[in-house]
């Protein structure tokens, strides 16, 4: 029902403004790599945790919980990447790294949105569950959260251009 998944979806924003109030706070004294391994890590569990909802009888309230926490997780992730990656630009450069950030938002929104829309166009055109092509967009996107979290301890190690 439309109304319990935009129960979801505020769950996941209002943890997704909890993690970045957290993020914020911590930014001092822990070190980016681990924020923002942390936050995808929350992202990776809070999708695996909407795969059991896949399967009839599976309490919806997981979907609450589940959102939250990949919230959450976005909260955390997505202000460490940004104030690291302008931390890490040289002075005068600022522009063009905003704009790299802000594209790289929009193409990637688009293009996972397009190719999880096109699978779940074709399992419907093909008779098929929209379950099916949803384990498929969560499991890669679990992935990706993943490999996200394990190439974010990087983070602390690499140095800014400018020696900063």
């Amino acid at each position: 029902a439309p109304s319990r998944a935009g129960l979801a979806l505020t769950g996941a924003a209002l943890s997704w403004t909890a993690g970045a109030h957290l993020q914020a706070r911590l930014a001092e004294r822990v070190a980016p790599g681990r924020l923002s391994a942390t936050g995808a890590g929350c992202i990776c569990l809070g999708i695996l945790a909407m795969l059991p909802l896949l399967q009839p009888g599976t309490p919806i309230a997981l979907a609450f919980a589940a959102w939250s926490l990949a919230g959450f997780g976005m909260g955390i992730a997505y202000n460490t990447a940004t104030v690291s990656a302008m931390a890490a630009t040289p002075e005068g450069a600022e522009g063009s790294t905003s704009t790299a950030l802000g594209m790289t938002d929009a193409v990637g929104i688009s293009l996972a949105t397009g190719l999880g829309g096109a699978l779940i166009a074709a399992a419907d055109r093909g008779g098929n569950a929209t379950a099916e092509p949803l384990w498929i967009i969560w499991g890669v996107t679990a992935a990706v959260a993943a490999g996200a979290a394990l190439a974010a301890r990087r983070l602390a190690t690499r140095a800014a251009p400018d020696g900063r």
